[in-house]
């Protein structure tokens, strides 16, 4: 049996199937005695293809204790995944100032283990402290070259190295560096009319949806939300534009093109 410890990025546990509890596989958590410290019931899935081969998951709480990992149908023990003990032992190399890091560039990180002992490695970035992305997973090597242009801005950028030896973690933060704000990207469609719809979405914000969606009429504003239709307007011929706008700040605006609003349909292409 194979046994692939990850990182859990989810506090909710997957839901389990009321058939994983009467077929009685269970994943337990044991101290050095076989103390049972955490268990959880888990559903073991089949591979249709290969019936001798199936897979199973589930998420248990961090015991500093622990020392094993245990698979049990029933009462019969299946498969022991033994806990490494210690706290894996890493420090930065670089960068370790914050003059070091291009805002507008890429970014070399290097790490050594202080330690012997083999460890995965993962980085993370938060532009808020609050919200994480995984930029890169289970790397092996001890450097890795981040490209800092297309993530969120934010004053007080954070990037976290993370080591786990399978099951203990640990992690080290670069020094705090600023990252300039992005423009919004804009989706507009339905183009050829008679209705018009948009939506945006800001790398430091999320979803831009409603009323932050704003349209023009020969660059005045005459309605808000996803969807527009241009035979609302009065009849002529006229430049319709789409803009965002978040916080009350207009962040970008594009011109979709000249549509003639009796019949709502586009007379001349943006641009």
């Amino acid at each position: 049996m194979t046994w692939s410890p990850c990182l859990r990025t989810f506090r909710r546990p997957p839901a389990v199937a009321p058939r994983a509890r009467q077929e009685g596989y269970r994943v337990t958590l044991e101290d050095a005695k076989g103390r049972v410290l955490e268990t959880a019931f888990v559903e073991v899935r089949f591979i249709e293809a290969d019936p001798e081969h199936a897979t199973f998951g589930t998420r248990l709480a961090y015991r500093a204790n622990a020392r094993r990992v245990v698979l049990y149908r029933g009462d019969a023990s299946l498969s022991t995944f033994p806990v490494v003990s210690g706290q894996p032992r890493f420090a930065l190399i670089h960068p370790t100032h914050q003059r070091d890091i291009d805002p507008e560039g890429c970014v070399h990180v290097k790490w050594r283990a202080t330690a012997r002992k083999r460890l995965t490695y993962h980085i993370r970035f938060s532009a808020n402290g609050t919200t994480w992305f995984r930029l890169a997973v289970n790397l092996q090597k001890q450097d890795h070259v981040l490209d800092l242009r297309p993530l969120p801005g934010g004053r007080r950028c954070r990037l976290q190295i993370i080591a786990t030896n399978g099951y203990h973690t640990q992690y080290v933060e670069l020094p705090p560096f600023a990252l300039p704000g992005k423009s919004p990207e804009l989706l507009a469609g339905g183009l050829g009319g008679p209705v018009l719809f948009a939506q945006g979405y800001s790398y430091e914000e999320g979803p831009i949806v409603g009323e932050a969606i704003v349209w023009h009429c020969d660059g005045r504003a005459v309605a808000s939300g996803g969807r527009f239709d241009v035979r609302q307007l009065r009849e002529g011929v006229h430049e319709i534009a789409v803009a965002l706008s978040l916080g009350g700040e207009e962040r970008r605006r594009e011109v979709l093109g000249l549509y003639d609003c009796r019949t709502g349909r586009i007379a001349s292409h943006r641009g």
